[in-house]
């Protein structure tokens, strides 16, 4: 609604002013153990796909050496247990 207000298409319209208080008023709140989102956003395989396209664009740009994988390997501490 605020973009719209904005980005009016009547120049006459639009605000004269600068937004001076922004208020966010939450309607739904979710505990943060309710809701764990995954890295890119969703868990079908859409997404799986989007992202290796992403990774074989950066990889196309930069080189074959130029986008990490981190595996999980197994080891006591965070750094033990992931593989690049």
């Amino acid at each position: 609604q605020l973009d719209g207000w904005l980005n009016r298409r009547n120049p006459d319209q639009r605000p004269g002013a600068p937004i001076t208080v922004l208020q966010l008023r939450p309607v739904e709140v979710v505990s943060a153990e309710a809701l764990q989102l995954p890295l890119w956003g969703g868990v079908g395989e859409e997404d799986r796909l989007r992202a290796r396209r992403a990774l074989v664009r950066v990889q196309g740009l930069l080189g074959p050496d130029a986008v990490k994988v981190p595996v999980l390997s197994g080891g006591r501490g965070p750094a033990e247990r992931i593989t690049l």
